[in-house]
């Protein structure tokens, strides 16, 4: 499995190639958090959580040796202060960069520390003991889907959810698409919708996500479940905090649940919906 780190300037360090070689590292581990309650029989746990945690990373600094020796020591000499350069960025910005995995998923991180052996061989070779801190350690695979306006199924289809609401979803919403999860667990999303639009209402499994706004033609609303934001960027960018416009009886930042769900929407307006599937280790391929 081969690794590479894109800082929040687009700048790319490849751990996968020369200059920059991975050597090892607890980059595959990971460990859960627990609470404990005590019982009169036996202890019970809950409350699991990937707490944010430091993580060290052996990499060498060395450089093609099919290149002659002068050329070999100029061109590591600025690997190494690349390196620096592209890493130390994100600690300053206070932004986190992002690792990615040969299998696609990746992690959001910055790297903190860095221990360095074998700078004074006289040879041009260096090893790194990075240290990467990720305050919420788990490898992403985003998964995209798009709702175009006016051009889904719009057909009107009988509604039969598990559950009801207190108000009739089925007279408006009668364009249908469909969104799967085929994760093993619920995923965060980001949600997109482009004006024009008026109380943006869409339903996912019959669960509804709707904010209380008007979306102006060339503009556009982004509901974050992560963050928990909901913000509509006008025409000259300008960013409208649009949190107390949402239906706060369903909550728009629930998950989506696991499994292949109807999506009805007016259909007027399209829609982006990007959900972030979560695992503990990247998938080995």
């Amino acid at each position: 499995m081969d690794f590479y780190y894109i800082n929040h300037k687009g700048e790319k360090i490849d751990f996968s190639d020369f200059p920059y070689m991975f050597q090892e590292g607890d980059l595959l581990n990971w460990s859960f958090t627990y609470e404990t309650k005590e019982g009169a029989k036996r202890d019970r746990t809950g409350n699991y959580k990937m707490a944010a945690k430091e993580i060290p990373v052996k990499i060498a600094v060395m450089c093609d040796y099919t290149v002659p020796f002068e050329k070999r020591k100029s061109d590591w000499v600025k690997a190494v202060n690349r390196l620096s350069d592209v890493v130390q960025t994100d600690i300053f910005s206070g932004t986190d960069g992002t690792l990615y995995a040969s299998s696609g998923e990746y992690l959001k991180c910055k790297m903190i520390g860095s221990e360095k052996t074998d700078w004074r061989m006289g040879l041009p070779i260096m090893f790194h003991t990075l240290t990467i801190l990720a305050d919420y350690p788990f490898w992403i695979t985003e998964k995209k889907f798009s709702f175009v306006a006016g051009k889904e199924n719009n057909k009107e289809e009988f509604l039969d959810y598990p559950y009801n609401f207190p108000y009739d979803y089925a007279s408006n919403d009668r364009a249908i698409g469909r969104l799967d999860n085929d994760h093993y667990t619920d995923a965060h999303f980001n949600m997109i919708i482009y004006g024009p639009v008026v109380n943006p209402r869409i339903l996912i499994g019959g669960y509804p996500y709707e904010v209380f706004t008007t979306v102006a033609k060339n503009e556009y609303l982004v509901i974050d479940s992560r963050a928990q934001t909901v913000v509509r960027t006008k025409q000259d960018g300008t960013k409208i905090n649009e949190n107390d416009s949402r239906n706060k009886v369903q909550s728009i930042f629930r998950k989506i649940p696991v499994g292949n769900h109807t999506v009805n929407w007016s259909g007027e307006y399209g829609i982006d919906i990007t959900l972030f599937q979560e695992r503990s280790e990247p998938r080995w391929i």
